[in-house]
């Protein structure tokens, strides 16, 4: 994943960030058929999607653990 991507992916929410999951999820599964039939040239194409697919999956906890501190701090300063 390129770092232009990857600036991309800090700026989106958690919601497109699983749709981009999905996507890249079923991309993965088209590789691994074409790859299992032989159609497929670049056998590392596939690793590339798994760590591609990783890093969608760090971004979006990392918004997950983000989203629930930020929530407490709230809480906290309420309570106060």
């Amino acid at each position: 994943m390129k770092k232009k991507d990857l600036n991309e992916l800090k700026t989106k929410s958690i919601l497109e960030l699983e749709k981009k999951f999905k996507e890249k999820q079923s991309e993965k599964i088209v590789i691994q058929m074409e790859h299992k039939l032989g159609k497929i040239k670049n056998v590392h194409q596939i690793s590339s999607m798994k760590k591609d697919l990783a890093v969608i999956l760090t971004f979006i906890r990392l918004k997950e653990i983000k989203a629930i501190s930020d929530k407490k701090e709230i809480k906290e300063a309420a309570n106060g």
